[in-house]
């Protein structure tokens, strides 16, 4: 019996909890989202995540929630779209895909399908490369790598010519006839000038206008179309960052000056005292700062002006050794030391011969980059043995097509033209010599042909150290996010507790489920994973780390879900609408009886105290001169007869009384062709972006990301 009553306790502790949380039993944790009927499974949704990495290392450096919203991209485009390709019977045959290949600009550069001879495309270099990659692709990670590429690259190219065949025969059908394109002109040409009336509701003062909750409803109900939204949620927050304080600035501080000075310290082994040579008497300047810097050692040299203004004035009339910090900089302490002085050329006359390898920047080789450095250190020890195969050898050799021709020759060029290690080597050291350096571009075998000039500069050592919080800061910070967040949940005035404690409520509205980015925080999925999720009620509070960057204290304000939005939500506008149509009942009344016995409108804006107003405007326009968008007004306008006084009409925001002066006739064309071939190409321009959209909104879609990434 005891055993019984355990089990039943437990059994209904867990169904209450799955039943109360939606929990897994009632929510498939395998589907990540519905398209069109067909489930898409999780674990194969993360294995294209996987493949889009692979094939295009640059998604790499994307979040994983921009990796997982690009493959959701795909795949709707994919299952939407396969479906009308599939039901059209379009496809791309092998034949079109080879010519969209061939003449492909991207792939006109890979050196694997120009001819080695010439450096140029052909097919027939092509159809070699292509044989060769497909009978290597196994042979080594770089060959399985290229393939894997290529492979996507052939996919999105059929791809793009299926969007092109589709977009193509959809914009073909779209035709406009020769009456439209007549009806279109001489909206566009026939002007009507226009005296009128203007009454702004603005004149009036809000606090003049009474409106009840029957005209509030009223007004809101003939203008639900305004209303309409997709879901968000917008929320209110105090953002307390992990900053470090002036202590632990110190602290760092104070460390890099104890490296100046050499220290006397007892040593426990030998029993004797020792002595540590500090930063000023180090024999080796650049590896006593690397044992304690936080950033790489800069071994180059800068001439005067190059240097941040707190060494460049201190240390171009100093000596070696001469010593500056340690001085704040971004993010740190700097503690600097004059190394070396050198006198180095204005500019370098050299020439090169490159051996670039696959994944090298701009490269089209497709050997390995060790492949790259045995073949450059053996044409390195040729050269070196006998430079005058130089020129030979660049022929031959030579990955940059444009120095081949020349014997390798770059010509003059200045510091900082060329990539660091090609334009250190070269300005380091002397006319004649013959070095291997290796860069972005690949092996590079340089001969140094010609210097000219000579300027001082300085090699300057420097021991950078990062100010990071101290854990004590970080409980700091953490105490006081926590404290204001477990009293802000007790208090009935969050925005006056903030307020008195002298922090800085701010809002960030229409939050959507699938965002990542939060004005004024940058990246905070957490943030936007807390505000969605289904439990979340109106005013809850709570405290999220942002990614380590700092604690954040949330108020969840709104919950807007898709459809109109209540009118309790948005009774600002409802008020301010009400309040308009009031004002300009008010208006027409007073312009109606300025009118009576009057037809001039002079005459009646002098009753009115106003004045009458001037424009000229067509059956396109949409805008009247001191109000704005007037539709309405603008309808009525163009549609009334020449010299007829209107009656009053109350517009978006202003009360109107008007007369057309005069109506500049659009005389019809002998013929159209021309508005028709205009009109066609701007709805053809409309295809690429609204087909695809306009063909989702008609199938079923249900996305899941969001609980998951």
């Amino acid at each position: 019996m005891l055993i019984i009553v355990i089990g039943l306790a437990m059994a209904a502790f867990i169904l209450t909890d799955l039943l109360g949380s939606g929990g897994i039993l009632f929510n498939d944790y395998t589907t990540i989202g519905e398209i069109d009927g067909k489930k898409i499974d999780r674990q194969e949704f993360a294995t294209r995540i996987d493949e889009l990495v692979q094939s295009n290392p640059q998604y790499g450096n994307f979040t994983v929630k921009q990796q997982a919203d690009f493959v959701w991209n795909q795949l709707l485009r994919e299952e939407i779209m396969g479906k009308e390709y599939k039901k059209l019977g379009m496809s791309v045959t092998a034949d079109e895909l080879r010519y969209d290949l061939i003449n492909n600009p991207q792939v006109r550069q890979i050196q694997l399908f120009q001819d080695p001879n010439t450096g140029q495309f052909t097919e027939q270099s092509y159809n070699a490369g292509l044989n060769y990659l497909v009978e290597n692709k196994d042979q080594n990670a770089d060959f399985q790598n290229f393939w894997v590429q290529w492979v996507a690259f052939q996919k999105s190219v059929k791809d793009q010519s299926l969007v092109f065949k589709y977009n193509n025969a959809v914009e073909k059908g779209l035709y406009t006839p020769a009456a439209l394109a007549r009806a279109d002109y001489i909206a566009g040409s026939q002007s009507y000038s226009v005296s009128f009336i203007q009454m702004p509701y603005a004149a009036i003062s809000d606090s003049t206008i009474t409106v009840s909750d029957s005209e509030k409803k009223a007004w809101y109900n003939a203008h639900k179309d305004q209303f309409k939204q997709e879901a968000v949620r917008n929320i209110e927050y105090i953002n307390f960052p992990i900053v470090p304080s002036e202590a632990d600035k110190e602290e760092v501080k104070a460390e890099l000056a104890g490296l100046i000075n050499d220290k006397v310290v007892y040593n426990t082994t030998t029993q004797v005292n020792d002595t540590i040579r500090g930063f000023a008497n180090a024999e080796n300047d650049s590896a006593f700062a690397a044992m304690y810097s936080d950033q790489p050692i800069d071994m180059g040299y800068y001439a005067a002006g190059q240097l941040p203004a707190i060494l460049d004035t201190v240390l171009f009339d100093a000596e070696v050794g001469a010593m500056v910090g340690p001085y704040e900089e971004a993010g740190g302490y700097r503690l600097s030391k004059l190394s070396e002085i050198k006198f180095l050329p204005d500019s370098v006359k050299a020439r090169h011969i490159l051996i670039s390898y696959q994944g090298a920047e701009r490269s089209s080789a497709t050997r390995s980059g060790q492949e790259a450095k045995a073949l450059a250190d053996s044409l390195f020890a040729v050269i070196k043995e006998d430079v005058s195969k130089f020129d030979a050898i660049s022929t031959e050799y030579n990955d940059d097509l444009v120095a081949a021709g020349k014997g390798g020759d770059l010509g003059y060029f200045s510091q900082g033209q060329m990539a660091t290690g090609f334009n250190n080597y070269c300005f380091y050291n002397k006319k004649g010599d013959i070095g291997l350096v290796f860069t972005q571009f690949g092996f590079h075998i340089i001969e140094i042909t010609d210097q000219k000039g000579s300027n001082k500069s300085l090699r300057v050592t420097s021991i950078f150290r990062n100010v990071l919080s101290s854990e004590a800061t970080i409980k700091d910070i953490y105490g006081k996010a926590s404290s204001f967040a477990s009293e802000a949940q007790r208090t009935e005035d969050y925005t006056a507790l903030a307020e008195e404690k002298g922090y800085q409520l701010r809002p960030a509205t229409n939050i959507k489920e699938f965002d990542d980015q939060i004005p004024g925080l940058g990246s905070s999925r957490k943030i936007v994973q807390w505000a969605w999720n289904e439990e979340r009620e109106e005013g809850a509070i709570g405290l999220i780390d942002n990614n380590g960057q700092g604690y954040v204290v949330v108020v969840l304000t709104d919950i807007f879900e898709e459809g109109t939005t209540p009118m309790d939500k948005v009774m600002g506008r409802v008020t301010e609408g009400a309040i308009n149509k009031k004002k300009g009942e008010q208006l027409v009344k007073q312009m109606q009886e300025a009118a009576a016995n009057r037809t001039d409108i002079q005459a009646i804006a002098q009753v009115l105290n106003t004045t009458v107003k001037t424009q000229s405007l067509n059956r396109k326009s949409v805008a009247i001169t001191g109000a704005g968008n007037e539709p309405e007004v603008i309808g009525a306008m163009v549609s009334m007869q020449p010299n007829v006084l209107s009656q009053p009409m109350a517009g978006e925001r202003a009360a109107y009384m008007f007369i057309v002066t005069s109506v500049n006739e659009a005389y019809d064309k002998q013929e159209y062709a021309d508005d028709q071939q205009n009109l066609n190409q701007g709805m053809r321009t409309r295809v690429a972006g609204q087909t695809f959209e306009s063909i989702k909104e008609s199938i079923d879609v249900e996305d899941r990301r969001a609980m998951f990434y």
